[in-house]
């Protein structure tokens, strides 16, 4: 059977990474596309609008992709519920990321996480991505109350609801946040939002002597005690503190940390959010994970291999610190013969979110976790239908 023959279920809308990108209208041709694959032997790799792809990591494995975002219907939002009253929003996996933004922060609440426009909800759900305001909220992961999706049988599960007094039963939805559609296709989602804030107000420093130096400095604002921080991000050697709440809150909360660092720049209002997207350039690159005391060290090691400090994005309150692509290519063999074995001592663990990444930096599952992830996939997908843009897929 050819491959050519999906295109007579799904429209083929272009091609991605090698592989033809597919368009099923109707939840009626999603099921088709999967039993013709897991009949065929051939696998799928399903996607939202691709702008994170190397996120997946190191060139996808399947034969085609499967574009959720035309499972939205043409001139509809994606939402099928939101109730500003419980704090709780559905939408379908399609749905852009801007638009369920938009709509909430009418109804007086915000959708974590913050990323640059363009995301869908299914493929941040997929790639497990985190924003500048994981510092407040944590992962995405942790406000997901329900899903519904479809495995490499055709069969639709659903777990959890879409109220908070409705979630019941086993967590099987927080199985897919992060599997990049390991385990099957996301077609809804619900969740948990928060309240809106009332004031928020960007703090940017002057620029310090080192990015070590910018890391040190934005852990002692977070240390501040009481401090309502909401996204605390190092980029360029300067701190981008961003604080929400109540107005008198935020007034009191500029002021400590005016007197803790050395600020050069602020802005307020929603401004202040666009502000801190446009500085934080994202979660894509060789991603160093340690702890928030170990930072500095990490940084100091990275640049010691030749890495520009200018070009690292830095979360110390989450403990992360980003090497971008480019820099990880160019460094690539110091980053390995001299950075890798002290960053292994340090306790970092890597987690490569771009193309081509080094063999040195893949952390293969192994024990408990592998047998975890195998028994799943044979559980949910057994005929290997479904191929994430990971090495080490099956």
């Amino acid at each position: 059977m050819s491959l050519d023959a999906l295109t007579e279920i799904a429209p083929r809308i272009g091609e991605r990474a090698g592989a033809p990108l597919l368009a099923p209208r109707t939840l009626e041709d999603l099921e088709r596309c999967v039993a013709f694959a897991r009949d065929a032997g051939q696998r799928l790799s399903p996607t939202g609008n691709g702008t994170r792809l190397a996120l997946g990591a190191q060139g996808a494995g399947g034969d085609a992709w499967l574009h959720t975002p035309a499972l939205v219907p043409t001139g509809e939002s994606g939402i099928l519920e939101y109730v500003s009253g419980d704090g709780t929003l559905t939408a379908r996996a399609g749905a852009s990321m801007d638009t369920l933004r938009a709509a909430v922060a009418e109804g007086g609440h915000r959708i974590t996480p913050l990323l640059p426009a363009g995301s869908t909800l299914g493929g941040v759900l997929a790639a497990g991505r985190s924003g500048p305001d994981r510092q407040a909220f944590g992962p995405m992961r942790h406000h997901v109350l329900g899903m519904i999706c479809m495995d490499g049988n055709g069969r639709v599960h659903r777990s959890g609801g879409r109220l908070v007094k409705n979630v019941t039963g086993f967590d099987l939805h927080r199985l897919h946040a992060g599997a990049q559609g390991r385990f099957g296709v996301v077609l809804e989602a619900s969740l948990r939002l928060v309240p809106r804030a009332e004031a928020e107000v960007l703090l940017v420093s002057r620029v310090l002597s080192s990015t070590a130096d910018a890391a040190r400095a934005a852990l002692h604002v977070r240390d501040l005690s009481g401090l309502k921080l909401t996204g605390l991000v190092v980029e360029a050697r300067r701190v981008h503190v961003l604080l929400t709440g109540r107005e008198a809150q935020i007034d009191a909360d500029a002021a400590r940390v005016h007197s803790a660092l050395d600020v050069e720049e602020e802005c307020a209002g929603e401004a202040a959010t666009d502000a801190l997207l446009g500085a934080w350039r994202g979660d894509a690159g060789l991603r160093l994970l340690t702890r928030p005391s170990r930072c500095a060290k990490v940084i100091e090691v990275v640049a010691a291999a030749g890495v520009r400090e200018d070009a690292l994005s830095v979360e110390p309150g989450a403990a992360i610190v980003v090497v971008p692509a480019g820099e990880a290519g160019r460094c690539a063999a110091a980053l390995s013969a001299e950075a890798a074995p002290r960053l292994v001592e340090l306790g970092v663990t890597f987690d490569a979110r771009m193309p081509d990444a080094p063999a040195w930096c893949a952390q293969p599952r192994s024990g408990a976790a592998a047998t975890w992830t195998r028994r799943l996939e044979e559980a949910f997908d057994p005929a290997g239908v479904f191929a994430p843009a990971t090495r080490g897929a099956r």
